[in-house]
């Protein structure tokens, strides 16, 4: 199921033609990968390799995806994915809000700041919000942009874990 996005916001954000958002089936891409290298990269964060995408602590993310709990989408551009947005219940650092769902979200630089991001976040609330009671992820700290883009979408912080914090949205 896909359908196609053109619109334009009241804060005049570009118009984003020809992409399409369809739900991420495999996660076992080099598209995908990329994505996720680009979530766990943000402006802000420095000294981390490509080696994270095998961390015992990031697999559990993308691993076996398509268990009857996984919800993604993804945004296709002329048949590229260039964005990504998946949720999965998993291992939680917290014991509050453990049967919220995870999120991850990335999008390759050169399609940032364009609204895809929004959408596709504003598609998986939609999703979820009939399934489950919340959202939740952690941010690393110095990932500035990337905590007042969840705050915008009303997520707060309801605890840190090795300094990063951790935020949920409550439907």
């Amino acid at each position: 199921h896909c359908h196609r996005y053109n619109q334009r916001s009241s804060n005049d954000m570009k118009i984003l033609n020809d992409i399409e958002i369809a739900v991420l089936s495999s996660t076992e891409t080099e598209e995908f990968m990329e994505i996720l290298w680009t979530a766990l990269n943000p402006e802000g964060v420095t000294g981390r390799t490509r080696s994270i995408l095998n961390d015992p602590i990031i697999r559990p993310f993308y691993e076996d995806w398509g268990e009857p709990d996984d919800i993604g989408f993804a945004a296709i551009k002329e048949g590229k994915m260039i964005g990504a947005i998946w949720s999965r219940i998993k291992e939680c650092v917290t014991r509050e809000y453990a049967e919220y769902p995870e999120l991850g979200i990335g999008v390759l630089p050169e399609y940032q700041d364009m609204g895809i991001g929004s959408f596709l976040l504003k598609t998986l609330i939609k999703t979820c919000r009939k399934k489950y009671p919340g959202l939740r992820l952690g941010v690393n700290e110095k990932a500035i942009r990337v905590l007042s883009f969840y705050f915008h979408f009303g997520f707060e912080e309801y605890d840190k874990y090795h300094g990063s914090p951790q935020l949920k949205l409550t439907f």
